[in-house]
């Protein structure tokens, strides 16, 4: 699996397999900047990452050979590649995984079984189409299927630390804006961003947190500047797990 919102779109996907096989053994490959969002995870018994980022023990020729070494070592039986790629088909194939699931793009003639990939049309929920890929196996995966990230009372805890040092208590309500995104064409202006919390700091009074990458320090740092006492930035300082249990204690993103 690839980024973030990937992996937490295959959730529900990876529990309708572990309802369908409950005594499988389970791994999930991922990025390493993903893992920690699995680590742990109820529905999993191992993740595996793929270090082919620059200077990973995995990337260039070698490095991959490497990778498809240890994955052949597994013996898997079935592997569903619910984020296509060239290389996420061809590690599969030449692993000599049997059953090989997944959609109808990127080299199709290697999987076993083939999902026609519909995604580009928007019809549908994202987690919706990814579930396709195991309902071609006969896994019984409903629209609307269970599986978030788990949120464990150590994280939320740290998250009510962060409010405590702000001098807020537990609040009732609780708004988060993240005005970042990976690339400038899916940004919308942090001074609308500004306009947005200075609206809804006058018509809803609720505390508002800003999050984002360590990357997006600035634009918490401009907000922070505009909006003062108002907000708590926390941009660059949350794990991906204590990012999970502030969200779940939010009403609005």
């Amino acid at each position: 699996l690839d980024r973030i919102g990937d992996l937490v779109l295959s959730l529900p996907s990876i529990r309708a397999i572990r309802q369908r096989f409950p005594d499988a053994r389970i791994s999930v490959m991922t990025r390493p900047a993903t893992q920690e969002i699995l680590d742990g995870h109820p529905d999993l018994d191992e993740v595996i990452p793929y270090h082919y980022e620059k200077k990973g023990r995995h990337c260039f020729f070698l490095g991959y050979f490497r990778f498809l070494r240890e994955i052949a070592r597994r013996h898997f039986d079935i592997a569903f590649v619910l984020h296509p790629s060239v290389r996420s088909h061809l590690l599969p194939f030449l692993a000599g995984i049997p059953y090989r699931i997944g959609f109808n793009s990127q080299l199709p003639f290697l999987l076993t079984k083939k999902v026609p990939d519909r995604r580009h049309e928007g019809r549908r929920h994202e987690s919706d189409y990814t579930l396709d890929v195991v309902r071609a196996f006969g896994v019984e995966a409903f629209r609307n299927q269970e599986g978030g990230l788990p949120v464990y009372p150590d994280q939320m805890q740290e998250i009510l630390k962060f409010f405590s040092e702000a001098g807020w208590k537990d609040q009732d309500s609780l708004i988060v804006l993240h005005p970042g995104a990976s690339c400038p064409s899916k940004r919308w202006p942090k001074e609308r961003f500004a306009e947005l919390a200075k609206k809804i700091l006058s018509e809803f009074p609720h505390p508002i947190v800003i999050i984002g990458g360590a990357e997006e320090k600035k634009d918490g740092e401009f907000l922070k500047s505009i909006l003062g006492e108002d907000v708590l930035d926390l941009t660059g300082r949350l794990s991906l797990k204590q990012l999970a249990a502030l969200l779940k204690r939010a009403d609005l993103l």
